[in-house]
């Protein structure tokens, strides 16, 4: 038995019970000789109608925890978008605090967002996402941030705390109703939760979403590769995956609808829950599977470069994929030795850990993500 379905086995076994029970309820009220003396003699309600009226209104309550789990229905792929439910923008979300107010501890650097206003012109909302624990970030993380604002300045950019992101988490999610018990599975605070929230921020706000290890290239523009009328946007992985470290979408787009279905799939069926194997729970295999549900392939093919359209019935969506090698985005070289004092060399990896008071989520669990 897996982890999670642990959670539900009594309540399933409870609904096939009631399915078995119901159809019989009113034989039982009216032949039960038990029920007729007391009913007639006493003219009251009788102990056998108590426990029966109980137990249907248990298997009424079964049958409301089952529907709004829609665990049912998590295997299918004919789920209808729905229209969602959230109360926040992006900069109610993220706090957007004002130029000054950030106090970081030296050596690291205050990171603000950036709102544009203007009338967005494109099918990807020109908005950029990017998470790490704090606002405070050491030297190397801050600059890519100012890279990204630099590259694209007509794009809002927005940066989620820890606190911004269990905020979106929380939000009432009528799409995912399976949601808040399945991040009960996710006991890796970094990696696996993040894995969950960047397909969710994307989804309901639209926009980029790029590892914050990650900066642009000067051939990353506001016209290209990203074009106007793209409705998502990936590079392709060293496995010819789309890329989930830089990806842009449309807002509620089906790969994103589909990729949250796959790692709920991916959570319910862990056999254990403390060593899962991030990459292909929550990481780039289930985003893989999301996008090739979408388009309708099979998920062993191989993902070719282009623009494709999605399945017929989910309307005029597309994806569009372009080759890695083309650079539009690089990572930092974490295993280069740089100064941490005068006398110390460390690798810029250790230096950024020490200097943000904790590991980026990228390297945590490292013995569970391959």
């Amino acid at each position: 038995m897996s982890a999670v379905t642990g959670l539900v086995v009594f309540p399933l076994l409870s609904q096939r019970l009631c399915s078995d029970i119901l159809p019989i309820f009113p034989n039982l009220i009216h032949n039960n000789p038990r029920h007729k003396t007391k009913t007639m003699g006493q003219g009251g309600t009788s102990r056998v109608q108590v426990k029966i009226l109980t137990a249907l209104i248990l298997c009424l309550m079964v049958q409301l925890y089952l529907s709004a789990l829609n665990f049912h229905n998590m295997d299918d792929d004919t789920h209808s978008l729905l229209a969602p439910v959230h109360v926040l923008t992006p900069e109610e979300l993220t706090g957007n605090p004002e130029p000054g107010r950030i106090l970081c501890p030296s050596p690291l650097y205050p990171v603000y967002d950036r709102i544009v206003f203007q009338k967005n012109d494109r099918r990807i909302p020109r908005m950029i996402h990017v998470s790490m624990k704090s606002r405070c970030l050491p030297e190397d993380f801050y600059l890519n941030t100012e890279k990204w604002k630099a590259a694209l300045p007509r794009h809002s950019f927005y940066f989620h705390d820890d606190d911004a992101v269990d905020k979106l988490i929380n939000l009432p999610w009528p799409e995912f109703p399976q949601l808040k018990l399945m991040m009960r599975c996710v006991l890796f605070r970094g990696a696996m939760k993040i894995d969950v929230w960047r397909i969710l921020v994307v989804y309901v706000f639209g926009g980029l979403y790029c590892d914050a290890d990650m900066y642009p290239t000067k051939l990353m523009t506001e016209t290209y590769p990203i074009a106007l009328s793209d409705d998502s946007f990936f590079l392709s992985d060293a496995w010819n995956r789309p890329s989930q470290w830089f990806f842009g979408m449309s807002k509620q787009h089906p790969i994103a609808y589909y990729t949250m279905f796959e790692i709920f799939k991916r959570l319910q069926e862990l056999l254990d829950l403390r060593s899962p194997k991030v990459v292909f729970v929550t990481g780039p295999d289930a985003l893989k599977h999301g996008y090739a549900n979408a388009l309708g392939w099979k998920v062993d093919d191989i993902f070719k470069e282009g623009t494709h359209a999605c399945r017929e019935e989910l309307g005029n969506r597309t994806a569009t994929k372009k080759n890695k090698s083309e650079s539009f985005v690089k990572t930092l070289s974490f295993g280069d030795m740089v100064p941490w004092n005068s006398t110390v060399n460390v690798t810029r990896r250790q230096k950024n850990e020490w200097l943000h008071g904790v590991q980026h989520w990228i390297f945590k669990n490292t013995t569970s993500m391959v």
